[in-house]
């Protein structure tokens, strides 16, 4: 959850009172159409920043994560995990009645998020430029796969699909093994995260314009981004970063380390942290020192407890 403490011009905490505080996006009115995670994730961001977040869920059995057990008193954990802060109302978007009802909640809301294919939108009638003549000030945010243009905008994806085809999967891993899906949904929680961005900076720049946009989030783009400088890596030397566990690959020493009844971690992230490690243990410095400090750290810690 996202705290944000309120204070004075000065900087200065205020005693107590954010317990009661609103936040910063308070009386932001957000329309939540999303199903499961990705766009579901960018309006909880803003709803723990105070923004009021309506959910509309389609008639019969509302968002899919609805039915994902395990339950807590009826209630999907999935489900409870990423629809906090919100009110709920169900709305066939596919009536006519829906689609006009919808239309009124959009001339008095702030933000539209949706996480529909590239095109279904635009069929029936509700898509970006068509609710911008209702309220030319709606900030409009499409979470997809692949973004509303490109040569695979029709394409479905998942969590999965975007790990692999962004390459994070083939970084995750052990040394030597196969790729290894991230242990959080983080092609999905990568929506989650730009869509709030995009979103903040729109609102931002519709102070001086008086106008909305279309805010168009790619999930494979998201975590493109992600793998910041070993991308870079690729572009330096033409080679694939390859997986190294909880190693890095250019760090050391850095990782997890066998203790007597678990595992430590152990990470020297700079040059002095790393050197006074290597002295401490009778490590050379130089080209063997990666090869020869992990051995090295790995009989002390055996010993000793994760206490």
């Amino acid at each position: 959850m996202i705290d944000v403490a309120s204070g004075d011009a000065a900087g200065s905490a205020d005693g107590g009172a954010s317990a009661t505080w609103p936040g910063p996006l308070a009386g932001l009115k957000v329309l939540d159409l999303p199903r499961v995670l990705a766009g579901p994730f960018v309006t909880q961001l803003l709803g723990d920043l105070g923004a009021e977040i309506l959910k509309i869920e389609t008639p019969g059995h509302g968002d899919d994560t609805r039915t994902f057990p395990p339950f807590v008193g009826g209630e999907s954990h999935y489900f409870i995990a990423l629809n906090r802060q919100k009110k709920s109302l169900v709305i066939d978007l596919q009536a006519p009645q829906g689609a006009q009802l919808l239309r009124d909640l959009v001339a008095k809301s702030d933000v539209l998020v949706e996480n529909f294919r590239p095109g279904v939108m635009q069929r029936v009638g509700l898509d970006y430029e068509k609710l911008a003549q209702f309220n030319p000030r709606l900030i409009y945010c499409a979470v997809s796969g692949f973004g509303l243009s490109g040569p695979l905008r029709d394409k479905p994806s998942f969590d999965i699909v975007t790990q692999a085809m962004s390459g994070i999967l083939s970084v995750n891993g052990a040394t030597g093994a196969p790729p290894v899906k991230l242990g959080v949904p983080l092609g999905d929680l990568t929506g989650g995260i730009f869509g709030s961005i995009g979103i903040l900076s729109a609102l931002h720049e519709r102070h001086a314009s008086e106008r909305g946009r279309m805010v168009d989030i790619s999930l494979h783009d998201g975590m493109l981004a992600m793998l910041g400088y070993l991308s870079q890596l690729y572009f330096l030397n033409g080679r694939d970063p390859r997986p190294v566990g909880t190693s890095h690959l250019s760090v050391v020493p850095y990782g997890s380390f066998p203790a007597s009844d678990g595992q430590i971690i152990i990470a020297c992230l700079t040059q002095v942290s790393g050197g006074a490690c290597a002295r401490r243990w009778n490590v050379p410095s130089g080209p063997t020192m990666r090869a020869s400090i992990r051995p090295c750290c790995a009989w002390p810690t055996a010993s000793r407890s994760t206490a």
